[in-house]
């Protein structure tokens, strides 16, 4: 199932999956996708920017395609190397599934 967007709110059913803001005063913005099951209570976090364009859409992609990645990991540190596999195979922009 896809993350439902509300505003800069990620769901995964009724779950926040994912969180994206702006920090105050920063030209950058913060991208954080929970992940395992709704117990293990870790975040991976990634900054997409500088803000011009569609960088929010960039941001969405990232949030989902991590999550993606990372909704059945046990813990931290299996997700980390998850995304850093993924993100090898695929190069630059790894998050934009053309």
């Amino acid at each position: 199932m896809p993350i439902e967007w509300r505003d800069d709110v990620g769901y995964d059913g009724s779950r926040v999956v994912a969180y994206i803001n702006r920090p105050r005063g920063e030209n950058v913005l913060h991208v954080r996708v929970h992940g395992g099951k709704p117990e293990d209570g870790y975040y991976l976090s990634n900054w997409v920017g500088p803000l011009h364009g569609n960088v929010f859409g960039a941001a969405k992609k990232l949030a989902e395609t991590t999550y993606r990645l990372i909704k059945n990991q046990p813990d931290e540190t299996s997700a980390e190397a998850a995304v850093r596999a993924y993100a090898r195979m695929k190069g630059d922009r790894w998050w934009d599934e053309r």
